[in-house]
């Protein structure tokens, strides 16, 4: 397979020329537009998988792993798109009765706006706001037991990536997580297929093209391991395959705490 492309660009990181390339002639459609349908499209993804219980769970397990007997569990999700994980992290918690505090954070105002419309419609208590992941210096040390980001880490330039998981490490106290999917054949030939067929209407060729990049921007396991050294967090942290035994592990890895701290 093709080494890691970091050329091209996502929609989603507002590649206007592949949207303006990708839309039907004489439709008033947004690039803003598609990119909420692309975030549909992933949410779509996960709910027919059962990834998004699956990758709830692992994250409730390992935060409350986190937290020791210390309740509230809170988590911060940074780069949370619309907010489907965050749903699913408290619909989950509180079918295992787990106290939990969430907040959900992104660089994009307009998906925060969708995040926001999204918990308040799900009458999910979290804290919405738009924020850098690469700079929370506002948000002490340890200010939460588990920092999150979920399939997002691909769309970071190698600079930026770097500081957003030294800042993910430092606000939480248990440890981050970060998932994202894994460069490799089988997810070339997975993801986009399953963007195509999942995609709201008139979104198809839009979530192929950004299922297709996201492969191929993604990082094999050993090139993860090499960035999480690079910042120097190989003492603390594993990378392997999602940590659970839902199918979406041969697609997806992850970055987890060796153990509580």
């Amino acid at each position: 397979m093709r080494p890691r492309d970091t050329v091209i660009t996502e929609i989603l990181d507002g590649n206007v020329g592949a949207f303006e390339r990708l839309r039907k002639p004489g439709s008033n459609l947004t690039i803003a537009d598609a990119q909420q349908l692309i975030v549909d499209t992933i949410e779509r993804m996960e709910r027919t998988t059962l990834g998004h219980i699956a990758v709830a769970d692992a994250l409730l397990r390992i935060a409350c792993d986190g937290a020791g007997g210390d309740r509230p569990v809170r988590i911060l999700e940074v780069a949370a798109g619309s907010g489907w994980l965050l749903c699913n992290l408290w619909t989950r918690a509180r079918r295992r009765g787990i106290d939990v505090a969430l907040t959900g954070s992104d660089l994009n105002a307009d998906l925060v706006a969708s995040m926001q419309r999204r918990v308040s419609r799900a009458k999910v208590p979290a804290t919405v706001r738009v924020a850098n992941a690469c700079d929370m210096s506002e948000v002490p040390d340890g200010a939460y037991h588990l920092a999150v980001m979920a399939f997002t880490l691909h769309h970071f330039p190698t600079d930026d990536a770097l500081r957003a998981l030294r800042e993910l490490d430092r606000v939480s106290s248990g440890g981050m997580v970060v998932l994202d999917p894994m460069r490799r054949v089988l997810a070339l030939a997975v993801m986009p297929l399953m963007a195509t067929m999942l995609a709201p209407s008139g979104a198809r060729r839009f979530a192929f093209h950004d299922a297709h990049a996201t492969v191929r921007r993604s990082y094999t396991p050993t090139e993860l391991r090499h960035v999480v050294r690079d910042c120097e967090l190989d003492d603390r942290y594993q990378v392997g395959a999602l940590p659970t035994l839902h199918p979406e592990r041969f697609i997806a890895q992850a970055i987890w705490p060796r153990g509580p701290r």
